[in-house]
């Protein structure tokens, strides 16, 4: 008799705790994606500046270029 109380409190228990495991690794799965899609982002950005960058240094050699040559045919 003392026993059906115990199992009804277990199985209770046992349900609840499931339930927190899920939503624990439900939070983790999208706490990873998000991560990855921070991670692809911040990717995308580097590349994005470093594109920039590039193409500033390349003008600058050019004008630098062009600077010498307009020098050397008016001299």
């Amino acid at each position: 008799l003392f026993l059906r109380p115990s199992i009804f409190y277990i199985s209770l228990y046992r349900g609840f705790i499931e339930s927190m495991a899920s939503e624990n690794a439900s939070r983790l799965t999208a706490m990873q994606k998000a991560e990855e899609n921070i991670e692809e982002r911040l990717d995308n950005l580097n590349a994005q500046f470093n594109r920039q960058r590039q193409n500033a240094i390349t003008e600058e050699l050019l004008d630098i270029i062009a600077g010498f040559e307009a020098l050397g045919k008016s001299a």
